[in-house]
């Protein structure tokens, strides 16, 4: 049917549809040219804050090539846009971290983002920085894999803070060691060890992880039952009125490992209170005295049966030190000289004789020089006129280390 064949209604009618038709175009072409104004604002609104951002941004293609760098990046490391497009990003890492990133980068391409990786970088000047990452992949919408977005710290600083700390934790912690006393911190409140020393193995036999492990059991496991009661009804009492600067000092005895009982000296302050003031740690130097204890023990023993060896002697023997005082006499010695007092030990010789004759002064200075004298018919006139005539032998007696300590 031409358009001689329809009837003007008709006519009209399609004209209609076709400026419907027309309108409906010119709406999806205005629609689509308002979009794409948009979506370059949009883009402009990115690349503003892309180009500003603080950190530094780099994008990877699937080869882990640099498709895209932000200026904070080109400012971090001093390159040129030029020399980092199209370069594949190994190429600048530390040949310790290159293998690194060539392992882990599909790695990262197949889980879709990481966080604080770190590697090192190098920067124009030939100079490596630390850098921490963090980063994603994007996709295209048929899932494919796009291109990565990181961004990027410099933590240069920071690990060689970090470093400098842990140079300054490990020479601290040389030092504690070779102590050999057993330095700590125990939580009376929580009743447990905070940190010990390698000391605790040198005197006790544990490791420091068999004292963590034993937690709050540590003192009443180890501690002498004894000695433990005292702890509870005399130590801890004073740390609850404890100044901090004030030293507590206690002696006790611990269970080693071996199951012996060593005897230990600690000295302890206040390390830390909670927010009401109250103690909260201790901190505390502890000695093993054990050997000093038994060698004091054996060494009062041993003068115990010095002095009852002298004082029971048959002869009339003294043992004086440097200053002429007097450290054993015997009974014989007291009642053959006619000494009225029976107590004279740690008293002077001159004062317990005032009229001793100077040649035997004389001698007794002679011999505290190392010489021996003796005399088998020696008269010794009393103040009284009285004679006594004596025979008597006298030498220097000497110290562990070789000195001379006094005479008999």
């Amino acid at each position: 049917m031409g358009i001689l064949d329809k009837s003007k209604d008709q006519l009209i009618k399609e004209l209609e549809e076709l400026q419907a038709k027309l309108l409906l175009v010119e709406a999806s072409e205005l629609e689509a040219r308002v979009a794409l104004i948009e979506l370059k604002g949009d883009e402009e609104k990115f690349r503003t804050l892309y180009d500003n951002a603080p950190l530094p941004y780099q994008s990877l293609d699937f080869d882990g090539c640099f498709l895209d760098v932000n200026p904070a990046w080109l400012k971090t490391l001093g390159y040129k846009q030029e020399e980092i497009i199209g370069k594949w990003y190994g190429d600048f890492l530390h040949p310790d971290d290159k293998a690194h990133f060539e392992k882990n980068f599909p790695a990262f391409k197949k889980r879709g983002y990481f966080s604080d990786v770190q590697f090192k970088i190098r920067n124009k000047k030939g100079r490596y920085l630390q850098i921490s990452f963090e980063g994603c992949i994007g996709y295209h919408p048929d899932g494919s894999f796009r291109q990565t977005y990181c961004v990027f710290q410099d933590i240069t600083e920071r690990k060689r803070i970090e470093e400098q700390l842990q140079r300054s934790q490990d020479f601290n912690q040389t030092i504690l060691n070779s102590s050999p006393d057993l330095i700590y911190i125990y939580d009376i409140v929580e009743r447990k060890n905070i940190y010990s020393n390698l000391g605790i193995q040198r005197i006790l036999g544990y490791s420091v992880e068999e004292i963590h492990t034993m937690g709050e059991n540590i003192l009443p496991d180890l501690m002498h039952p004894d000695d433990f009661k005292k702890y509870l009804s005399e130590i801890i009492p004073r740390y609850q009125t404890a100044d901090d600067e004030e030293l507590i000092e206690h002696e006790y005895r611990m269970r080693h490992k071996n199951g012996e009982w060593c005897i230990l000296h600690s000295k302890e302050t206040i390390f830390k209170r909670l927010e009401g003031g109250e103690p909260q740690q201790i901190f505390g130097l502890t000695s093993d005295i054990t050997e000093q204890k038994l060698s004091k023990t054996a060494l009062a023993h041993s003068h115990e049966l010095m002095k009852y060896i002298i004082e029971h002697n048959r002869s009339a023997v003294a043992v004086h030190d440097m200053d002429m005082n007097y450290i054993y006499v015997s009974q014989r010695y007291l009642k053959d000289y006619n000494v009225k007092e029976k107590d004279v030990i740690g008293k002077n010789h001159y004062d317990v004789f005032p009229d001793l004759p100077q040649k035997w002064r004389d001698v007794h200075q002679k011999v505290l020089a190392g010489e021996i004298f003796s005399e088998e018919d020696d008269a010794y006139e009393r103040e009284d006129g009285s004679v006594d005539w004596t025979r008597w032998e006298c030498r220097p007696w000497y110290e562990e280390e070789g000195t001379i300590g006094g005479l008999i």
